[in-house]
């Protein structure tokens, strides 16, 4: 753990240096040196201009803040965690979540990183059911003494219901039912139609805590080795607003668990925590960030992302 949280500190550091300059970057940040200069270029340009769009959007979501709102309703996001809300985006109502998520993972002496830009696009058919579509789209990973592969990602696309409140002890509950479409990049796709089965449940708590729990299946998913087997799936969250008066509960932090258990013997489970932080800029806007970290070999070692969300209609 010593290891990769002294990488995180490096590699942000080298960031810090280079002012975002790949040049200067690739002689700073060993696990970033590759002999193509224009795929490290890219990977920076991408970056940087997701990032630049984001602080575009906060300053218009400040103009709009300003005009009478209704902090009643505000949007509910499936991210920055993995637990998935068990609400839906309401009647006919258009909602996108984005953002830029990096990964690195070191096996067996194999430095790898990834940068992508994950995605669900959802649109309410009723105050109970939404349509999704979900991916990564693009994908840059680099591997220690290679350059970088650039590929389109596998999309999901799948459907979720909101089947009851949360009401004393019973929890608000739904339902995600996603396919997986083998539509990237061979590298970066599963090459076979996955489903994924979720159920969704959500409680508040008392002190503005409030819980989420996901479980479910996803069949079949395909090995290195061409294995297909099922994985059971879980995630739990816990939520609660920042104690900042200033700010009226819209400064939100989370801790989550979250990880794939493999049923049946030979492949390794993915384990890992993972926290962040998600702000309300308008009841139809939020940014939010996270970070994580591998618990078990399978999972990425360490990885972090900065998100936005937008309830458009």
């Amino acid at each position: 753990m010593k290891k990769f949280g002294a990488y995180l500190i490096n590699h942000f550091h080298c960031h810090s240096r280079a002012g975002g300059n790949p040049e200067i970057l690739k002689t700073l940040d060993p696990c970033l040196r590759r002999d193509d200069k224009n795929d490290q270029k890219a990977i920076y340009e991408l970056g940087s201009s997701w990032l630049l769009a984001m602080i575009c959007v906060v300053f218009f979501a400040n103009e709009v803040n300003a005009a009478s709102k209704n902090w009643d309703d505000v949007l509910v996001t499936d991210r920055p965690d993995a637990a998935e809300a068990s609400e839906t985006v309401g009647k006919y109502r258009f909602q996108i979540e984005t953002s830029f998520a990096f990964d690195h993972d070191e096996d067996a002496g194999v430095s790898t990183n990834n940068y992508n830009f994950p995605t669900l696009i959802k649109f309410g058919v009723t105050d109970w059911a939404e349509v999704r579509l979900e991916a990564p789209f693009l994908n840059i990973q680099t591997q220690t003494g290679t350059s970088s592969t650039t590929g389109f990602t596998d999309i999901d696309l799948g459907t979720k219901v909101h089947l009851q409140d949360n009401e004393g002890a019973a929890p608000s509950l739904g339902f995600l039912f996603h396919l997986t479409l083998p539509t990237g990049k061979d590298i970066f796709s599963a090459n076979t139609v996955e489903p994924k089965f979720v159920v969704l449940m959500d409680w508040e708590l008392p002190q503005k805590f409030s819980l989420g729990i996901n479980f479910g299946l996803d069949i079949p998913v395909t090995d290195a080795n061409g294995n297909k087997f099922a994985r059971f799936l879980y995630a739990g969250a816990l939520n609660r607003p920042l104690p900042i008066p200033a700010l009226d509960d819209r400064l939100g932090m989370f801790i989550e668990f979250a990880g794939a258990v493999p049923m049946m013997e030979g492949p390794k489970g993915e384990h890992r925590f993972d926290t962040g932080f998600g702000f309300l800029l308008t009841p139809d806007m939020k940014i939010d960030t996270f970070a994580q970290v591998g618990l078990t070999e399978a999972s990425p070692d360490i990885g972090t992302g900065l998100g936005f969300s937008w309830r458009i209609l």
